[in-house]
């Protein structure tokens, strides 16, 4: 028999390692009338009263769920996965313990889940048995629907059978020790940032937040938590949520509370806390925000509610100041703050605080081992940091057993005069990157403006990946608005929206250009706690925002036209002017005579935005965006310009400046050469070569696409010790979760194997800060240097930073106290300009080639030919072991679902094949060939590769390996098909047609020279944005690629004998397949 911890009350309590189901086994006993809940009698109305659960009926219903699920499934025997999603009501306590007791587990599956989240969760947890209630809802349908046969079901009996009809004792023999790490229900979080994933808590996990929960507060506080004790308590969430099961199971027991429950049949509202106080009593609501912002809009409810209530405790989520003050000002009001993962966190307040002016302030309990990191300004980052001494009430390092300390990603300010009281700001995955990179934090801007107008129940301000914020509001009315009654509310509303400009850094400021009104059939998207979901609303509005962006831009370039100053095209200085005022307008950004477009933050769009203006500004209609990427900057454009307008029969081919194209790439080798001779040889003895596995790797550029599989190789067939992923974003983390869910990659990043550190590899140190450096620099064995601008555009001058980048890696490596190596990941376009003599077929050599010619004529491949020069230097002058990857093209993968990005030349071919409806036949001698890798096995040949020693020793240089596909094929091969696949994904009856590759370029230049070469007037008339053109013709963007591929007249063969001895992935890889190609296309097509 099972013994019990008796608390000082003479109760049994979790907090003292007993575990629930004999807590109430024990009170079914000895206090069998003692009252453990109630709830409506009717599903719909209050009116007809609650119904008591007595301890002794709680047991009973329990006992009725273990033998049901004895009898239907049998006994548990490896805690099997029970999924459960049903109405909103008391089955689910009973369903919980009665599993555990039979042997199983209980995941609880939110309603309001995707289908693919829902199925994510199932296959997570390896359920094999769905149950339902009586009144099975959609959700379930849909779930058996999508996974067949593979899912039993099996419907609980009702709440009322298995409180009322007699069970006998089940009973559960093991003890807390036996059972402290096996799960007693399966949570799940949100989604709100993506798609959930499952939490387990454990017997562990309860007794340690009952612990915490219980502890003392510091002389002079009170402690919040243990206001529940021996009162009512009225829990308005949802019984699938962690705080449902929190108060409900946790809180309720170790604090002898009576928990009172809502209709299971209404939506949290404050209607629905005021028609539950008109029927019953109860001292304290714990409601999710929603409903405190109901409630400051009704002075009828807020009224009633305040005046029979003690306490409103709320969470799950902000509300706004002005909302909340509302409310304080009528009833205590206290924020509680918790985590699926990790529960709430122990919470005091002076005695002396009577919880009405600093409502929005947590005062955390010292001893809950919280620390407040800087994260911006004055905003900083919440973490939880283990302690042996606190191990006891640390709930959260039972779920994360393998963590030293818990990053919450919740952001908070501090008081402004109160020690140790901190306010809720946001989350750092709600940040907004903005295109420049300059960051804004939405959340109290959002909240301001909701909080000043009933009129509005959503607010979202968007903005990621582009120049300027937006606003998204959503409106209580829910009728269609018409103009003048739009344009009316924005007057009403436009004040407080300037009141958040105000106080705004100026990229983060919101025109009225960019205020979108949400459609009313299509509400933003919340989690059950009434939470407005990010990413979830702004994916449904996708279309609607890149019309508002567009027709701002469109704004914006007439306006530009209209206002510009008048220009004299022969005075130097008016069209420097010109220029810049014209930039200024297209992106925002303010440039000096020398400053680069593209270092500084200009895109291609903007570069044939400003392409397209100059054309009629400057009266040049064969201007082309090669021009602006081969003249980067305010002075070389308005020379370049001037001289177009004296010969404008040469603009196609304008030239940058007097120096040849060999020349310009020899004396940048030169200039960075001779920063490799300030760096001074290493002092140290070079260690042996260590094996990945027990090394320690620092990987940039792990949020791309190749990288992004660099890491899960590195994690999922390497034992490697640690890896180190320095990226450009300042919280490279939710970026790479970000993006890995997308690819159906990883998304868990263990601290004890991967740190993200936020790197500018251009200046010194790398960006890293002293400390940091220092570190890495005594830590990492092996670095792989993937990080690189893709972009076919831009002049060699363009890339700068990122060669600057490639020297300081070479110091860093001199520096490392491990001697690390450096794996290089170039390209071949570093070498296929090289000719070995005047055959049909060039042999490229697999090795350094010191012809400056060598590189094909594009700033990309130029600057990964300077960049392999300036390293074969640094391996002989430093002394360092380099090891140079020339790829070839990188596909999609063969497995998964990662999208391979279509803004690369392949995949910008299939899509603008699609929209003009022609398939080129071949795609000259160059491209015709698929010697293409797919990612995935690319990953595995450079993890290969990394681990080659220096084949001749450090003083014979770098290491070159050529990487195409030894198994080739030809593009003939695949046309049909791919005309097949096309056809099959088009909404139109035009049939694609196979044409020569010339006549495929004429096709994209004509509808190019259509959007591009007219008025703008007239470009407004054919109803087609130049982001839309764009997105459905990107391959206009990569014309001049075309071109230079589709004339090429020689064959490059490659030697690839190195890197055959020394990768084995390379040797077994196959040609690439159709099936292979039909996947990447669709991808391509769906995103369309």
């Amino acid at each position: 028999m099972a013994s019990f911890a008796i608390n000082g009350t003479g109760t049994p309590s979790p907090k003292n390692k007993t575990l629930l189901v004999h807590i109430i086994d024990h009170m079914a006993k000895t206090k069998p009338q003692a009252l453990y809940a109630e709830y409506p009698i009717s599903p719909v109305t209050y009116d007809e009263g609650f119904r008591k659960v007595t301890y002794e009926a709680f047991a009973n219903a329990i006992n009725g769920v273990a033998w049901y699920l004895h009898e239907n499934l049998g006994a548990g025997k490896e805690l099997d996965t029970l999924a459960y999603i049903g109405l909103n009501n008391f089955v689910y306590p009973p369903l919980i313990l009665g599993a555990v007791k039979a042997g199983y587990k209980v995941l609880l599956l939110s309603p309001r889940n995707s289908v693919a989240g829902q199925l994510g969760l199932i296959r997570a947890t390896k359920c094999k048995t769905l149950i339902t209630s009586g009144h099975p809802l959609p959700a379930v349908a849909a779930i058996l629907s999508t996974t067949g046969h593979g899912l039993q079901e099996l419907e609980i009996p009702t709440i009322e059978k298995l409180l009322t009809k007699p069970s006998k004792h089940y009973p559960y023999e093991k003890t807390f020790d036996e059972v402290c790490d096996e799960p007693l229900v399966v949570m799940h979080t949100s989604g709100s940032t993506g798609f959930p994933k499952p939490i387990n808590w454990t017997h562990g996990f309860c007794a340690a937040f009952a612990t915490s929960l219980s502890l003392d507060p510091p002389p002079g506080f009170k402690s919040i938590d243990k206001m529940y004790e021996g009162n009512r308590i009225f829990v308005m969430f949802p019984a699938f949520h962690a705080a449902y099961v929190a108060h409900v199971l946790v809180n309720g027991i170790t604090f002898q509370s009576s928990i009172i429950l809502p209709l299971q049949a209404a939506i949290p509202s404050a209607q629905s806390l005021s028609g539950a106080l008109k029927n019953n009593k109860f001292d304290v609501a714990f409601v999710v925000p929603s409903i405190l912002e109901e409630m400051s809009k009704s002075p009828e409810l807020l009224d009633h509610i305040s005046t029979n209530l003690d306490t409103i405790v709320y969470s799950g989520g902000d509300v706004p100041l002005g909302c909340g003050n509302v409310v304080a000002s009528r009833v205590p009001l206290i924020n509680f703050y918790g985590t699926t993962e990790g529960a709430s966190l122990p919470l005091v307040r002076l005695e002396t605080d009577t919880a009405r002016e600093d409502w929005k302030f947590l005062h955390i309990h010292p001893e809950a081992g919280v620390e407040f990191r800087p994260y911006a300004d004055t905003i900083y980052e919440l973490f939880i940091v283990r302690e042996a001494r606190l191990e006891n009430h640390q709930q959260v390092f039972k779920t994360f057993p393998e963590l030293q300390e818990y990053q919450t990603h919740d952001l908070f300010v501090p008081h402004p005069s109160k020690p140790n009281r901190w306010s809720h700001y946001g989350r750092s995955d709600d940040v907004i990157v903005l295109a420049n990179g300059e960051k804004t934090y939405p959340v109290p801007n959002e909240q301001h403006i909701l909080s000043s107008h009933r009129e509005i129940s959503g607010v979202i301000i968007a903005g990621s990946q582009r120049f300027q914020t937006s606003l998204l509001l959503e409106l209580l009315d829910k009728e269609e608005l018409s103009p003048t009654n739009r344009a009316s509310l924005m007057e009403k509303i436009w004040p407080s929206v300037e009141e958040t400009n105000e106080a705004c850094p100026t990229h983060a400021r919101i025109a009225k250009s960019h205020v979108l009104f949400v459609p009313p059939d299509r509400p933003m998207i919340r989690t059950p706690k009434g939470t407005i979901m990010r990413a979830a609303s702004l994916k449904q509005y996708v279309e609607e925002l890149d019309e508002l962006y567009t027709r701002a831009d469109q704004l914006l370039i007439d306006s530009s036209a209209i206002s510009a100053p008048r220009v004299d095209p022969h005075d130097y200085e008016s069209v420097i002017v010109h220029l810049r005022y014209t930039l200024s307008g297209l992106t925002g950004l303010n440039f000096e005579n020398e400053d680069n477009f593209f270092i500084h933050g200009m895109d291609s769009l903007q570069a044939l935005l400003l392409t397209r203006t100059l054309k009629q500004d400057f009266g040049l209609p064969q201007l082309a965006p090669n021009n602006v990427y081969e003249n980067p900057s305010l002075d070389s454009l308005a020379r370049a310009l001037q001289t177009a307008l004296k010969e404008p029969q040469d603009v196609e081919s304008l030239p940058s400046s007097g120096t040849t194209r060999e020349g310009v790439i020899e004396a940048m080798y030169a200039e960075y050469c001779s920063l490799i001779d300030r760096i001074p040889p290493p002092q140290h003895t070079h260690a042996s070569f260590p094996r990945l596995d027990s090394g320690s790797i620092l990987l940039t550029g792990s949020t791309g696409g190749l990288g992004s599989h660099i890491l899960q190789y590195l994690l999922t067939a390497t034992t490697a010790a640690h890896i180190y992923c320095l990226n450009r974003s300042t919280d490279g983390r939710s970026l790479q979760v970000e993006r890995n869910k997308i690819r159906d990659l990883l998304t868990e990043f263990p601290d004890n194997r991967v740190n993200f550190l936020s790197a500018d590899l251009s200046k010194s140190k790398l960006g890293l800060g002293d400390e940091v450096y220092a570190s890495l620099l005594k830590a990492v064995t092996h670095i792989i240097h993937n990080a690189w601008p893709v972009n076919f555009h831009i002049n060699l001058s363009s890339f700068q930073p990122s060669i600057l980048g490639v020297v300081n890696l070479a110091r860093f490596a001199s520096e490392t106290w491990q001697s690390a190596s450096l794996l290089y990941i170039s390209s071949v376009s570093a070498a296929s300009n090289f000719s070995a003599g005047n055959g049909s077929v060039n042999r490229i050599p697999e090795g350094i080639i010191n012809a400056f010619s060598a590189p094909q004529a594009m700033g990309y491949g130029e600057s990964k030919y300077v960049s392999e020069r300036i390293l074969d230097y640094a391996t002989r002058r430093l002394q360092i072991s380099v090891n140079i990857a020339r790829v070839g093209q990188i596909s999609g993968p063969i497995h998964g679902a990662a999208p391979w990005s279509r803004d690369e030349w392949f995949p910008s071919l299939i899509v603008s094949s699609s929209f003009v409806g022609a398939v080129p036949d071949s795609l000259g001698v160059g491209l015709s060939r698929i010697d293409w890798i797919p990612v995935d096995a690319l990953a595995e040949i450079l993890l290969e590769l990394c681990q080659v020693p220096s084949l001749g020793g450090r003083i014979d240089g770098a290491n070159v390996f050529n990487l195409l596909n030894l198994n080739q094929t030809q593009w003939e091969e695949f046309v049909p098909g791919v005309i097949e696949t096309l056809s099959s994904g088009r909404n139109t009856k035009i049939n694609v047609e196979k044409v020569s590759f010339d006549t495929w370029i004429k096709k994209i230049e004509e509808v190019a020279d259509q959007q591009f070469n007219g008025s703008i007037e007239e470009s407004k008339a054919k109803e087609m944005d130049v982001d839309r053109l764009v997105r459905v013709n990107p391959a206009i963007k990569l014309l001049q690629f075309y071109k230079t591929e589709g004339t090429r007249q020689r064959y490059n063969e490659w030697e690839t004998g190195r890197a055959q001895e020394h990768s084995q992935r390379l040797v077994s890889l196959g040609k690439v397949e159709r099936r292979w190609m039909d996947k990447w296309i669709k991808g391509w097509l769906s995103d369309n």
